[in-house]
């Protein structure tokens, strides 16, 4: 009886560790981008949100479509990018994938965004200055 119930005890926690491993990579999967591999907080904090960068950003699917698609497409038709990820690719090199990369949360673009923004205003401002010279100089004739 000692030895069943050790047995039985042995195979309750296996089925106890593979739930707990079927968990983690539950939330893994919830939480996590497939592509790069950030976290949801970070794109709910930081970027546009989650659920937006892997339906639009990093759609899984739009990676394997483009993958099958430099399969079964000659290689004489391809441009440079599909040239170098599909030599990539028969490399088993998957450096082109953005790990830990996303553009919603490329700090350096949204900078040039704000700075192409500022430079607008200052450039309608100027010729606002400039509009408001030539009436003053128009009054005082």
């Amino acid at each position: 009886i000692i030895l069943l119930n050790i047995i039985f005890g042995i195979i309750i926690d296996t089925f106890a560790d593979l739930r707990d491993q079927r968990n983690v990579q539950e939330d893994d999967i919830r939480n996590h981008c497939f592509m790069c591999n950030i976290d949801r907080f970070t794109f709910d904090r930081e970027g546009d949100g989650f659920e937006r960068h892997i339906k639009l950003e990093h759609n899984m699917w739009s990676y394997l479509n483009f993958m099958v698609y430099l399969r079964l497409r000659d290689r004489t038709e391809f441009n440079g990018a599909e040239q170098y990820v599909h030599d990539l690719l028969a490399e088993n090199d998957t450096s082109w994938v953005p790990l830990h990369k996303a553009m919603s949360l490329d700090t350096t673009l949204k900078e040039e965004d704000s700075m192409k923004e500022l430079a607008s205003r200052v450039d309608a401002i100027g010729g606002d200055i400039i509009e408001i010279r030539k009436l003053l100089q128009n009054k005082e004739r």
